[in-house]
């Protein structure tokens, strides 16, 4: 056989043996994909979690003008409750809850996170007052250190 017949038989059979990836070119690009993954899930997860907040907030908000429509009807927070759909959240993220129970001239509606969002440790409650003042905790008191209203 000539030279140049074995170099092409040679060459056709290099090329169709090294089609596709090899094993080691699968596992570097596995360990790639798991490193972006790894770095990556736990932003989504935080990101996830400080967006449901807004609902939350959105049904404190809620919450409080059926309060003051109530108080308007019936000079005094003391008789106002919040009743079926304001027991929740729109999403469902959080419940809501008058604590304390409201006095004639005060009342604080509290949003408790549940389900899924029960994992925010920034953020275990949020609350607002009959004077709009927002609150959270962990924090210090009459303060929204966490920034849960953001």
């Amino acid at each position: 056989m000539s030279a140049i017949k074995k170099f092409k038989l040679n060459t056709l059979n290099r090329s169709a043996s090294t089609k596709g990836f090899s094993l080691v070119e699968l596992l570097v690009v596995i360990a790639i994909v798991g490193i972006l993954i790894a770095v990556g899930y736990p932003s989504y997860a935080d990101f996830l979690k400080k967006s449901r907040r807004a609902d939350g907030t959105l049904a404190l908000m809620e919450a409080t003008q059926a309060m003051e429509r109530c108080k308007s009807t019936q000079f005094t927070y003391a008789t106002c409750t919040l009743s079926g759909a304001l027991q929740n959240s729109p999403e469902g993220y959080y419940s809501i809850a008058l604590s304390p129970a409201p006095t004639s001239s005060a009342f604080t509606i509290v949003a408790t996170p549940k389900d899924q969002q029960a994992k925010d440790a920034e953020c275990k409650t949020i609350s607002i007052d009959h004077l709009g003042k927002r609150t959270s905790t962990p924090g210090t008191a009459g303060q929204d250190d966490n920034n849960c209203w953001n």
